[in-house]
Parts: C-alpha cells; sequence; structure tokens
C-alpha cells in the first residue's frame, strides 16, 4: 500500500475495509462502528479485457484469446491477505441454464511462502498493474449447438466473483 498510488493520494486502508455501519441496540440507540466486511468488492479492483476473435465460436475449432486484468481499484496487491486461500483466474463457458459447458484457462493469483515464511512466488496483481494472459478455446463437438456465455471469474475458495460476461453462439 505505502507504494501506491492511493497511500501518494493519502488515502488510507479504513477508506475502503473500515467504513462505518449504523447499528441499533434495539432500543433505539444508534451508532457508527467499523465495518470490515471489505465493502469494496473484487469487481470494484479490477479492470477486465477479454479480447475475443468473435462472438461465434464453431466447434472444434481453435480460437486465442488476450486476457488482461489491471488492478485499478484496490490500494494494494490483489489478493491480499491469507496467503493460503487458493485465488484462480478463469475463463468459462455457461449454458442459458447456468450449466457449466467448460473451463477454457486457469491462473493462480497467490503467494507462494516457504516453510519460514519466504516469498517464493508471487503472482498477484499489485495496485495499477496489469497482467495479462494468452489462452485458446477450442469447444468440443459433444456440445449443442446453442447461445451460452463466456465469463471471467475469480475463484476464491467457494466463492465466484463474476467480472466479466458476455453472449456467444456456439455453431
Amino acid at each position: 500500500w505505502t507504494n501506491s498510488s492511493y497511500a501518494k493520494a493519502g488515502i488510507d486502508c479504513i477508506t475502503c475495509h473500515m467504513q462505518p455501519v449504523s447499528v441499533s441496540d434495539g432500543l433505539g440507540h444508534f451508532a457508527a462502528k467499523a465495518n470490515h466486511t471489505m465493502s469494496k468488492r473484487v469487481q470494484q479492483a479490477l479492470t477486465v479485457d477479454l479480447q475475443i476473435q468473435s462472438p461465434i465460436f464453431q466447434r472444434e475449432v481453435e480460437y486465442t484469446q488476450k486476457l488482461v486484468i489491471q488492478n485499478s481499484g484496490a490500494g494494494h496487491t490483489f489478493p491480499t491477505g491469507n496467503p493460503w486461500k487458493k485465488n484462480l483466474v478463469q475463463i468459462k463457458i455457461i449454458d442459458s441454464s447456468k450449466q457449466l459447458l467448460g473451463v477454457y484457462f486457469e491462473s493462480p493469483l497467490h503467494r507462494k511462502l516457504d516453510e519460514e515464511y519466504n516469498v517464493i512466488s508471487d503472482t498477484r496483481i499489485a495496485s495499477g498493474e496489469i497482467k495479462s494472459w494468452s489462452t485458446k478455446i477450442s469447444i468440443a463437438k459433444d456440445i449443442e449447438p446453442q447461445t451460452a456465455h463466456l465469463q471471467v471469474l475469480i475463484e476464491r475458495d467457494t466463492t465466484s466473483h463474476l467480472l466479466w460476461s458476455i453472449p456467444i453462439e456456439i455453431r
């Protein structure tokens, strides 16, 4: 955080992470208390651009995509916190009933530590940093022609954070 544009602008951690919430004691008395529920969402922290060749995908044809993610809204690395929590950037296709048709890309965003807590590797996205990946999508022949959605998500433990979604046609 100290090296970020947020620190230079005088925006501290409390601005995003400890916004006050009003609580009642049930007797008509209200007070403002700190709220550390991460009131800023993943969608507010990251800007996503998935550059696709066309929204029409022929089955069994390989398409190259470029995924670009910028940490444009967090004053620290994304994700931050517990290095043992698993965070994955994923590209998925789901059908109109929200059934998964396939996961076509996965990349971890995490800090790997050794037994003495020294950083071995760090694939997180620093404040203001842009990361990009090139990935290929080839839809299997057994998937029926249909309208579906191509999505970019952050999977964090058992929670999905949808960052980007567009309708596509599978032929």
